[in-house]
């Protein structure tokens, strides 16, 4: 019994192992929600951070010089 208990839980717990990385852009530089955007579901960091800059390339390239902010939250 302990046994099957042990890889149970083993089993639940194996499924919470799993990084997952949510973006956070803020174009106006605040963290006002109407005007951030998320994106969830990156593996990675550098896919999280990838995805903001190309957030920023785009606002640049429509000639938006605001100030922004972001952030890549880990299992949020």
């Amino acid at each position: 019994m302990k046994k099957v208990l042990f890889i149970l839980t083993m089993l639940i717990l194996s499924g919470c192992s799993q990084t997952s990385w949510t973006a956070f852009y803020y174009p106006d530089g605040t963290a006002v929600e109407s005007t951030w955007k998320q994106q969830a579901g990156f593996e990675t960091k550098a896919q999280c951070l990838d995805w903001i800059d190309a957030e920023i390339t785009e606002d640049k390239s429509n000639n938006d010089d605001r100030v922004f902010d972001y952030e890549c939250g880990k299992n949020c």
